[in-house]
């Protein structure tokens, strides 16, 4: 889908006072790193449980870019965003296409949290949306901006725009999946966000009761910190001059996910206008509205990537509405005002998490 935007994350130990400091009990955490899915992982975990997980995490991580890398050619959405390995239905519908692939547990659950998500956003998280972000210079293939838009094109890629059309189906040890002819789909909005989940399930497995779990500003954290407090994150001031240690506000985290998602660094400039990377599968267009990054605070946290997506594109208000239909997914907007000031809306139920730099 869309090249997600990685918002800088840092873990912030907070010590309010000298005297809760003297309540803390430090505990000894372990933390391991690496590169995934065109960015990086950080794991921290407390040292009761096995001392060698990195090895186990990176082979996680290899198996799931291999189901839905879309620069990995051999990839299972690799294979099925390439027309001449498919078959046509039969004369009677020449337009669809169906794949006939060995069952694959990474990609079937990406393709069902994202019917979910494009559900639940009323299309406007559309993984399906692959062609026109290629057209614009954010996908897998040539990252050049465009000299000039060419609507009758962006129209023709639009008609292949409607995740309504692509079905998955299991038989057997087999998987058919069936996709008008021409479309393609990227789950890069979703993917990290099931990584981290995976592995965080992972870790519990094999009774880790305390961690944080972060793959490109994607996260999950579990239990408490080395400092038996919550874990705090920084949220990225959603400003293009911003550096990526400037933040806006922090939140504490504990059994929660949490995604993020803006424009303000993922964008080409063409003619003094800026071009973001979420585009609107309405209009083929990127997005241009006054919502400027938004945070997910989810119970997972390929529900929580999904949804930033969506949110971008779905603007500062449609958002809000969507939000108070909803109430159970919590979520920071900061948007831009009618007089160019930076203005933030929380919902309620995590406005005690937060504070506000």
């Amino acid at each position: 889908m869309k090249t997600k935007f990685i918002l800088s994350v840092i873990i912030i130990l907070l010590v309010f006072s000298c005297r809760n400091e003297k309540r803390y009990q430090f505990v000894e955490y372990q933390k391991i790193s690496g590169k995934t899915m065109g960015t990086s992982y950080h794991i921290s975990y407390n040292s009761k449980g096995p001392s060698d997980i990195k090895q186990k995490v990176d082979s996680i991580l290899v198996d799931i870019n291999n189901a839905v890398s879309t620069y990995i050619n051999s990839s299972t959405i690799s294979i099925i965003n390439q027309d001449s390995l498919a078959s046509f239905l039969g004369e009677d519908n020449q337009d669809m296409l169906v794949y006939v692939l060995p069952s694959n547990h990474h990609f079937e659950e990406n393709f069902s949290l994202s019917k979910k998500a494009f559900i639940a956003t009323g299309g406007f998280f559309d993984p399906s949306v692959m062609p026109l972000v290629n057209y614009w210079g954010f996908g897998y293939k040539e990252k050049k901006a465009i000299e000039s838009a060419n609507d009758s094109m962006i129209q023709q890629l639009l008609k292949l725009t409607d995740f309504n059309k692509w079905s998955l189906e299991n038989k057997n040890d087999s998987i058919l999946v069936t996709k008008p002819n021409g479309a393609e789909i990227d789950f890069s909005a979703i993917a990290k966000g099931y990584a981290v989940d995976y592995i965080s399930e992972y870790l519990e497995s094999v009774e880790i009761d305390n961690f944080m779990v972060e793959i490109g500003g994607e996260i999950y954290c579990r239990g408490v910190n080395s400092k038996n407090i919550a874990w705090t994150i920084g949220l990225s001031r959603p400003e293009v001059t911003a550096k990526l240690s400037d933040f806006e506000a922090l939140i504490s985290l504990s059994d929660q996910a949490m995604a993020s998602s803006g424009n303000y660094r993922n964008y080409y400039d063409i003619d003094g206008l800026l071009y973001g990377h979420e585009i609107n599968p309405n209009t083929g267009y990127p997005e241009i509205n006054s919502l400027l990054g938004v945070t997910i605070i989810e119970d997972n946290c390929a529900e929580a990537d999904a949804l930033a997506t969506a949110f971008m594109v779905m603007g500062y208000k449609r958002t809000k509405e969507w939000l108070a239909n909803n109430i159970e997914t919590n979520a920071v907007l900061f948007y831009r005002s009618e007089n160019g000031d930076i203005q933030s809306f929380a919902t309620a139920g995590i406005v005690d998490k937060l504070k506000k730099l």
